[in-house]
């Protein structure tokens, strides 16, 4: 997202590096970081800022007017691009991109489910694309496409539908949506679809673009963020 338009910060807002050392800042972060629903555990504040500082990327805190932390962001070297940002509240959201914003022209990812967040940046750039940050190897079939399709119906209203596929060495499965109410179970009958496991990743996982028109069972938004494949 490229910000095509510069508003003036929040009066106060400010932005600072992270040292390794900075516990209660790492601290604060991971806690924001924890209510998001696609994660990777980063199980200690060491493991936090490392994560954050992969690929020689640059952690910062935003603070409010009176030095309260209200966000974070990880920007790489060249400072333009920004593959990890979260604030406590959308206003401290504004309030970060702007910050970040005023040192220069910047590109931000976001991760699924983000939708205020996105409609903001959305508000300022010139352009925008909905990606998939990796091809994923899957070990449990059925638990990840039982868990996928019950967070995506509980981002939009899925219409009622099932589909039974059968992934090579995998199993077949069947999956349905009735009355807002999903499931994944094994199944007996024909498939619709018979995929190798590499093909499944690539047909049935990925991005779900933000507020689609008409959503369906499938893909489903199985995501992270770039800075944890490391």
């Amino acid at each position: 997202l490229l910000p095509r338009q510069r508003e003036t910060p929040p009066a106060g807002v400010s932005l600072r590096s992270i040292e390794k050392g900075d516990t209660a800042a790492l601290e604060f972060c991971a806690a924001l970081y924890r209510r998001n629903s696609f994660r990777v555990e980063r199980t200690t504040p060491e493991d936090f800022y490392d994560t954050l500082t992969a690929f020689k990327c640059r952690p910062l805190l935003a603070l409010d007017g009176a030095e309260n932390p209200v966000g974070y962001a990880a920007l790489s070297e060249n400072g333009r691009e920004v593959s990890e940002l979260d604030a406590d509240g959308l206003e401290n959201f504004k309030g970060l991109v702007q910050a970040l914003c005023a040192q220069g022209e910047i590109t931000a990812v976001l991760p699924l489910g983000k939708r205020e967040e996105a409609a903001y940046l959305q508000s300022l750039c010139l352009d925008r694309a909905c990606f998939s940050p990796s091809l994923f190897y899957i070990r449990n079939w059925p638990g990840i496409l039982n868990a996928l399709l019950r967070w995506k119906a509980s981002q939009c209203a899925l219409p009622d539908a099932s589909e039974t596929l059968t992934i090579a060495g995998c199993g077949t499965f069947t999956l349905e949506c009735s009355g807002g109410k999903t499931r994944c179970f094994p199944s007996s009958a024909p498939a619709q679809r018979v995929l190798t496991p590499k093909e499944a990743a690539q047909a049935l996982l990925g991005p779900c673009p933000e507020g689609e028109d008409a959503p369906t069972l499938f893909p489903l938004p199985l995501t992270w963020r770039g800075q944890d494949r490391v």
